[in-house]
């Protein structure tokens, strides 16, 4: 998948205020409490990849940036506003086999970004060469 470049301005967690802020233990609770829970986790992960097309474009076909991180921290500003700082607090509180598991479910709702993304540049490479070639 190749890099993709979305100005900032746009992207939806920058909207929704994931870089602003300093730490709220409120909002570390929270991220624990997502995190921690790999079917609410997964299932909010959906909703960001459905619902911010534009910082999942910019962040996702980033390979150089950690995409498993910020997946967990996106769903954490996506559902509760929590900012990246309170989520990376939020994380030093979660036991290993816990953060583990949160990796995994991140990892899971990459891959489906990734396939998604993968078959639609696919056809539409197809229908350029089927284009090109009547």
């Amino acid at each position: 998948m190749k890099r993709k470049y979305i100005p900032y301005y746009i992207w939806e967690d920058y909207l929704n205020g994931m870089y602003s802020g300093s730490v709220n233990q409120y909002d570390s609770l929270m991220a624990v409490e997502l995190l921690t829970d790999q079917k609410q986790f997964y299932s909010i992960g959906l909703h960001v990849l459905n619902n911010w097309p534009n910082t999942c474009l910019e962040h996702l076909t980033n390979t150089s940036i950690n995409r498993i991180a910020w997946i967990g921290q996106a769903c954490c500003n996506y559902i509760y506003g929590c900012n990246e700082i309170s989520v990376k607090q939020a994380w030093k509180n979660i036991s290993l086999e816990k953060q583990l598991m949160a990796n995994h479910t991140a990892k899971l709702i990459l891959d489906r970004y990734e396939t998604f993304n993968y078959r639609i540049h696919k056809k539409v490479g197809t229908q350029l060469l089927l284009q090109w070639n009547t």
